[in-house]
């Protein structure tokens, strides 16, 4: 009897969820790769998205956005279909392929009825010709409920750490530092002194001495001896970055508010003096009050529309 041919799908949201130890690409793979072990299955191909949303309407549209990100699940899972050359599609669960039902309800289709297969969800167990339409019905409705949820949560969580005065990022100011208790947990925000003197001197730079972008770092170097963490002279696209994409997210309920390089032009150092001026008044008027009220993202609300 010839052995059944199976595809192995893994996948994860975001990078950081590949290296958990509950759903990582590794445990999804290792699992999965454990079933064909016990029923003496034949591996032919091993498909994973490691870091990337499904959350999606058709397999044709994710197939092209994962692509953009340098990822072939998709593409390849297409063409084993259209090949028929596999029996078994093993996954975790069907969230692991489809965030939206209509995607969800797709793939199953395409797997079961164009390329003739079965799925075996670790979560579920076999899927086939049989009861295909209640799994994709009840899964589909289970994964929609999951997402809404998913937003749902975060948004509560970005209010909290609002509420605390805290950043909803990774990512802060240079001028700023997180401080965390001694479990580890955020706790507050403080500035960082030699940060915050020399962004003061990049903004008197350009707004007092008319200095370009071109030779800030330079200035830095020569009138201040401030050098990178390298050591060496600050680019001008470092310190246009720094400035203009500084992170100081002034936030509201559901979403932080910041000026950024969609708001300021590109080409801001080619621009008349009192445009700079006007552009950096903006700019740090804002910072101020991130700042000044004792460095609590929440204190005032800002209109940055």
């Amino acid at each position: 009897m010839n052995k059944l041919k199976a595809i192995i799908w893994a996948a994860v949201s975001s990078e950081i969820q590949a290296h958990e130890d509950k759903y990582s690409i590794g445990t999804q793979l290792a699992d999965a790769e454990a079933l064909c072990v016990r029923n003496d299955w034949v591996i032919i191909d091993k498909l994973v998205v490691p870091g990337h949303s499904r959350d999606y309407y058709t397999l044709d549209e994710v197939t092209k956005a994962t692509i953009s990100d340098g990822i072939t699940a998709f593409l390849y899972l297409k063409q084993h279909i259209n090949s028929r050359d596999f029996d078994v599609f093993i996954c975790r669960d069907a969230n692991r392929f489809a965030r939206k039902a209509s995607l969800l309800h797709e793939i199953v289709d395409r797997i079961i009825y164009v390329a003739g297969a079965r799925i075996y969800s670790l979560a579920d167990g076999w899927v086939d010709k049989s009861n295909s339409d209640m799994f994709s019905a009840f899964k589909g409705y289970e994964t929609n409920k999951q997402v809404r949820w998913l937003v749902e949560a975060n948004a509560r969580g970005r209010k909290e750490l609002v509420k605390r005065g805290l950043p909803i990022g990774a990512r802060i100011p240079i001028t700023h530092k997180l401080i965390r208790d001694e479990k580890g947990k955020a706790s507050h925000i403080e500035l960082v002194p030699d940060k915050v003197q020399m962004m003061t001197y990049v903004a008197r730079f350009l707004v007092d001495d008319h200095i370009t972008y071109q030779h800030l770092g330079a200035n830095l170097r020569d009138k201040y001896g401030i050098l990178d963490s390298s050591g060496l002279v600050y680019e001008r696209s470092t310190l246009y970055y720094l400035l203009h994409n500084p992170f100081v997210s002034l936030m509201e309920e559901r979403a932080s508010i910041a000026l950024t390089l969609s708001q300021i032009p590109n080409d801001l150092w080619l621009l008349p003096v009192p445009k700079i001026n006007q552009l950096l008044h903006q700019l740090f008027s804002h910072a101020r009050i991130y700042i000044d009220k004792d460095l609590r993202l929440t204190i005032r609300r800002i209109g940055i529309h």
